[in-house]
Parts: C-alpha cells; sequence; structure tokens
C-alpha cells in the first residue's frame, strides 16, 4: 500500500504539473488570441478611420463641385436675366419708334388729305365762279384727276396703317408672350 500510495502521490504530481503546463500553455494561447485580436481590432480601426478619412475628402470634393456648378449656373442666370432685360428695352424702343411712325403717318395722312379737299374745293369753287374762264371739260378733267389722286393716296395711307396696327399688334401679342414666359 505504501508503494500504491506512492505511485498515487506521483501519479498526482504528475498530473499537477501536467495540469499547470496546459494551463500555461493555454494561457499563452490565451495572451496569443487576445493580442492577435487587439492587433485584428486596432487594423480595423485604421481602416475604418481610412475609409472615413476617405468619404470626407470625396464628400468636400463634391460640395466644391456642386458649389462651383451654382456659382456657374447663378452667373449664367444674371448673364441671361440682362440679356432680357437688353431685349425688353429694345422692344420698348422699337414699340415707341413704331408709335412715332404711325403719328407721323396719320399726320401725314391728314395733312395730304386736308391737301386734296382743299383742291378739289378750289377746284369746284373756280367751276362755279369763272365758268367761262376755262372750258367745262378741262375743269371737270381736273376735278377728276384730284379726286383719283385723293383716292390713291387715302387707300396707299389706310393700307400703310392697318399694317403698321397689325405689325403692333403682332409685337404687342410678342410681349404678352414674352410675359408670359417669364412668369
Amino acid at each position: 500500500m505504501a508503494v500504491e500510495n506512492e505511485k498515487l502521490k506521483n501519479n498526482v504530481a504528475d498530473l499537477k504539473q501536467q495540469n499547470e503546463r496546459t494551463a500555461e500553455h493555454r494561457e499563452a494561447e490565451l495572451q496569443r488570441l487576445a493580442a492577435a485580436t487587439n492587433a485584428e481590432q486596432d487594423r480595423h480601426k485604421r481602416e475604418l478611420e481610412a475609409v472615413r478619412q476617405q468619404c470626407r475628402s470625396e464628400l468636400q470634393e463634391a460640395h466644391k463641385q456642386l458649389e462651383s456648378k451654382d456659382a456657374e449656373m447663378e452667373n449664367l442666370l444674371e448673364r441671361k436675366d440682362s440679356e432680357l432685360e437688353e431685349m425688353r428695352k429694345s422692344l420698348r424702343s422699337q414699340e415707341r419708334e413704331r408709335q412715332n411712325e404711325l403719328l407721323k403717318l396719320q399726320m401725314e395722312f391728314g395733312i395730304k388729305l386736308a391737301k386734296v379737299q382743299s383742291t378739289a374745293q378750289r377746284s369746284q369753287q373756280q367751276h362755279q365762279q369763272g365758268p367761262g374762264l376755262l372750258p367745262q371739260n378741262i375743269f371737270k378733267r381736273k376735278l377728276q384727276f384730284f379726286q383719283e389722286e385723293k383716292n390713291r393716296e387715302i387707300v396707299n395711307l389706310r393700307q400703310r396703317i392697318k399694317e403698321l396696327e397689325e405689325h403692333q399688334r403682332a409685337s404687342g401679342l410678342n410681349d404678352i408672350h414674352l410675359k408670359r414666359r417669364k412668369i
């Protein structure tokens, strides 16, 4: 029994040593795994930070490009607005010129009409006052000539007035279309 006791003690001592070696081995393995885990976590953190930094720089670049495009579009819009304003001024100026031309033509028409009418009246008065001075046929022809000339001039002037009024209406419609487009 003493021998058996001794064997059991030796077995227990061997098992303790083996258990201690296994514990040390496991401890070393745990430390190695913890170090590997920490290293992997550090690597992931660095990679994550690199990705974040890249995203930030790409976002900043996108913002810069967007601001550049906004500034470009703003400049383009200002140029178009100034061109539109110049076109409006030009249209107003043309409209004033057309109005002046129309008034001028109306005045000329009135003057020519008055001239023709006064000439016709003088001709009739001369015909009534002195039929013996000139032959009857000459006065009739002259009167007829003046009346025809008057009628032609009236027709021409009325046609010109109609054309100008139509042109004015058409340009007025264009102004309305421009205003509608702007709205």
